[in-house]
């Protein structure tokens, strides 16, 4: 609560591991875990005299949308220029000539209705009113 906010997480898989230091040593206490994968976190040190007092920052990342294709690299918003390009792989697998590996949202190597819904599901995110 030191940023007037709390996180909390329960039953996460943690790895703290203690590793050699290039000055001589250890580097005590390296946390491994994903899960701050949605938040760029900033840990400033601190405490010592004449210093500021240590700080946690935290802002959350806004997911990408998987559905933003077009143009190439995406715009942030979905609308009807990513819809064009998902039409265009429609109801083909990767074996098609016009099979769009950027219009498989699902990863699974054939554009169908599964990847229309996820298209459909983020349908102008990202637009301004």
């Amino acid at each position: 609560p030191a940023i007037g906010q709390w996180l909390e997480y329960t039953n996460v898989p943690v790895i703290l591991l203690d590793i050699a230091s290039a000055e001589g040593g250890t580097l005590d206490g390296i946390i491994g875990m994903n899960l701050f994968a949605e938040y760029n976190l900033i840990l400033r040190g601190g405490g010592f005299f004449l210093e500021d007092d240590p700080v946690l920052e935290f802002q959350r990342i806004d997911s990408p949308l998987t559905a933003d294709i077009a143009p190439l690299g995406g715009d942030g918003v979905v609308d009807y220029h990513d819809f064009a390009v998902f039409s265009e792989a429609w109801l083909t697998d990767d074996t098609h000539p016009d099979w769009n590996p950027l219009a498989d949202f699902t990863a699974n190597g054939y554009i169908n209705i599964a990847d229309l819904l996820i298209l459909a599901d983020q349908w102008l995110i990202g637009a301004t009113p």
